[in-house]
């Protein structure tokens, strides 16, 4: 509304209001919006004390200053791809808790998280439409229609509302836009479209002026298309039962068949064949590797440029003392340098400087010191990497790296550049980087590598292969893997016995050695449990048993109760009268949880040291 209320808050406010019937999605253009909108809607509600928990992990993970943790403590949140990993599942895993009760996102919510809701509001920018919005795509129809499939929660309600904001009184046919039909629901392919062909036409003239043009496509969809016709003639060349026509898999591809304006697919064909040509004219040797590093072309060349020269500096490297890293090296094997000496060595040759000049990389590190019109401040990007995976807090990180600049300002940019620079960007061309080295052919069998697991550390923000192990087995807290992490190999606990080693040490251990939260716990829960099913035994043995820790010594059978005590935490104790006997182990915690949930009616005995439950006849 010129010279007013800005548009998306008199809509947060229509959105504050229709929480009172159920959560609340609101599916806006932008990520600056999504957060705006968000912390409108949260100016309209008071405190919710359901949010409590994911506000306070919020506050330990981005710091108290980020915008998102305000919000949450209304019950409010919102979505989008510059958040870390870890804060968007816990930002879902809330909403399906009714812990939220208001959500703005981008289409990060809306293409492939099923999180229904009650009310589904649209505050974007849709196919056909003739508004202007700055720095806005369109939703397709195909997207509109997912975004309006999140309105319902089946089994809680009969209906769902879904509202397609208008800035002025809607004319009768925008009501049709809720409902495409077939044919704008019709699946195209991202080779047609108008971006799309756009960018091949700027590959077009790219091709025109230089006879290596091929490897000057960058940041588009005709430089992964050209990438991607790469890969399939290097799969054809090394695949001795493939024959016939080495383009013939791009000859089949969606839009090769779907197009009725032959001209289109007849530009991307020439697009195949021109690098064909170039595939045909390289070292066999050289094709293979620019094939396996999921990037550019260029980009491709560049890294394996970069990785031929810091395989002669290894090469150089005087031998080791035998011991890789994880542990030692077997007779006539390379050494694996342990992440150390790969970072020092990274670090020593410059190597992060010349990634972040791929156009891959290029963008997703810069910080200014205030949001609008902000000077460029200089972080210096390799002493970053180290600091983020030595474990520092996201809050620390942005003290360090942007002193002087406000909290809540330079809270959000080190939230974006980590989640855009270390999180993606960077950590896979740093992989892509490591196997080039890593299979070069001019270190010899016996030569050090650098550590294969650099690009996942870089990734996760640890430093201990244990904490890698949990990342990547379901635990989504970087700060509580990193605690577990260092303990458990000071410990000589192998990655590998990680499971058993945590669930040997208890849920009320969790909350004092790692300082374990209510979401963590949850996780680690999940992490150790051995799965039974003690529903489905009850149900036709109408007995299970199951073993019991902290038992109190010279406990007589008999009959028990089971519960917690909200002094210790989660933990489930067996008890008699007043009298605490023994606690469920961590690993069957879960499906005790849901065998005392089940609706069954139970009786619990402590016999020979164990917990007998058995299923009472009716």
């Amino acid at each position: 509304m010129s010279g007013g209320v800005a548009d998306y808050k008199v809509f947060a406010a229509g959105a504050a209001s229709l929480t009172s019937a159920g959560s609340v999605l609101m599916v806006v253009g932008t990520k600056k919006e999504a957060r705006n909108t968000a912390l409108a809607i949260a100016e309209h509600l008071d405190d919710r004390p359901q949010a409590a928990v994911l506000s306070d992990y919020l506050a330990d993970t981005l710091g108290p200053e980020h915008p998102l943790v305000r919000c949450t403590r209304r019950g409010v949140a919102y979505h989008h791809g510059d958040l870390p990993d870890d804060v968007l599942q816990a930002i879902e895993n809330a909403l399906r808790n009714d812990q939220l009760i208001a959500i703005a996102s981008t289409t990060t919510l809306t293409d492939g998280v099923n999180l229904p809701v009650r009310t589904v509001i649209v505050h974007s920018k849709v196919h056909g439409d003739h508004l202007a919005y700055d720095n806005q795509r369109s939703l397709s129809p195909s997207e509109l229609v997912n975004a309006i499939g999140r309105a319902g929660r089946a089994g809680r309600e009969s209906e769902g509302w879904i509202i397609l904001t208008r800035p002025y009184p809607p004319r009768p046919d925008e009501f049709n836009t809720l409902t495409p039909d077939t044919e704008q629901l019709k699946v195209t392919s991202a080779l047609l479209t108008d971006e799309a062909l756009a960018a091949l036409a700027a590959a077009e003239d790219k091709l025109r002026e230089a006879a290596d043009g091929v490897f000057a496509l960058a940041d588009s969809i005709a430089a992964d298309f050209a990438a991607f016709v790469w890969l399939v003639l290097q799969a054809h060349a090394t695949t001795p039962i493939l024959d016939g026509d080495p383009l013939g898999a791009v000859r089949s591809l969606f839009a090769m068949n779907q197009s009725h304006d032959g001209r289109a697919t007849g530009r991307w064909l020439r697009l195949a064949e021109r690098v064909a040509e170039d595939h045909r004219a390289t070292d066999p040797d050289l094709a293979g590797r620019w094939s396996s590093t999921g990037t550019s072309l260029g980009s491709a060349r560049d890294l394996d440029q970069l990785a031929q020269d810091l395989a002669r500096l290894l090469a150089e490297q005087p031998a080791g003392d035998g011991t890789s890293a994880r542990g030692p090296a077997w007779p006539g094997f390379p050494e694996e340098w342990p992440l150390e000496r790969t970072l020092s060595f990274l670090t020593e040759h410059q190597v992060f400087e010349r990634l972040l000049t791929l156009p891959e990389v290029a963008g997703t590190w810069r910080f200014t010191d205030k949001g609008s019109r902000g000077t460029q401040v200089d972080v210096p990007f390799a002493t970053a990497v180290q600091d983020w995976i030595s474990g520092e807090t996201i809050p620390d990180l942005a003290r360090a790296w942007l002193p002087g600049v406000p909290a809540e300002w330079a809270l959000e940019q080190a939230v974006r550049n980590i989640s855009s620079g270390f999180e993606h960007a960077l950590s896979w061309v740093t992989g892509a980087l490591i196997n080039l080295v890593n299979n070069s052919p001019l270190l010899s069998p016996t030569a050090p590598r650098l550590n294969t697991h650099m690009a996942w550390y870089i990734r996760h923000g640890v430093d201990t292969e244990h904490a890698l192990t949990l990342l990547t087995s379901g635990i989504t807290s970087r700060r509580l893997a990193h605690t577990i992490g260092r303990r458990a190999a000071t410990q000589w606990c192998p990655p590998t016995g990680l499971r058993q080693w945590l669930a040997m040490q208890q849920i009320d251990s969790w909350a004092l050695l790692f300082q374990a939260n209510e979401y963590e716990i949850e996780d680690l829960l999940d992490y150790v449990r051995s799965p039974s099913n003690l529903v489905s035994e009850l149900l036709v043995d109408r007995k299970v048993t199951i073993p019991l820790v902290r038992l109190v010594p010279g406990a007589a059978d008999g009959p028990v109760e089971i519960g917690s005590l909200s002094t210790e935490g989660p933990m489930l104790w067996i008890g008699r009268g007043r009298r605490t006997l023994g606690a469920v182990p961590a690993d069957r915690h879960l499906d005790v949880l849901a065998m005392l949930d089940s609706g069954l009616d139970l009786t619990h005995y402590l016999r020979d040291g164990q917990l007998v439950t058995t299923r009472r006849h009716r």
